[in-house]
């Protein structure tokens, strides 16, 4: 269980993770990082996933992070051929590459 996340499995193979800090716009703070990082690392783990769906509670997918460091470690040890995370363009957010 996390304080600002909420995870649900509407369908086998299909995870959706929220971002759940509405009243903060989700904005990632260290306990967020922490969760999503421990959680991604979870869901990466698990062979039986196969798609990831990142939304956030409320009026706002998320409004940032103070620094882009949450991305490098949440994808610390990933390798070329390892799952990859996909964000879909104009919907506000920004990924590495993107």
């Amino acid at each position: 269980m996390t304080e600002t996340l909420t995870i649900d499995r509407p369908q086998p193979g299909v995870v959706v993770l929220q971002l759940n800090r509405p009243g903060r716009l989700n904005a990632i703070n260290e306990l967020m990082r922490d969760e999503l990082t421990q959680t991604l690392a979870t869901i990466g783990a698990d062979a039986s996933t196969n798609v990831v769906v990142l939304t956030g509670a409320g009026r706002g997918f998320c409004s940032g992070y103070r620094r882009a460091k949450v991305w490098v470690e949440a994808t610390r040890g990933v390798r070329p051929g390892d799952r990859q995370v996909a964000v879909p363009r104009g919907h506000g957010g920004t990924a590495p590459g993107n």
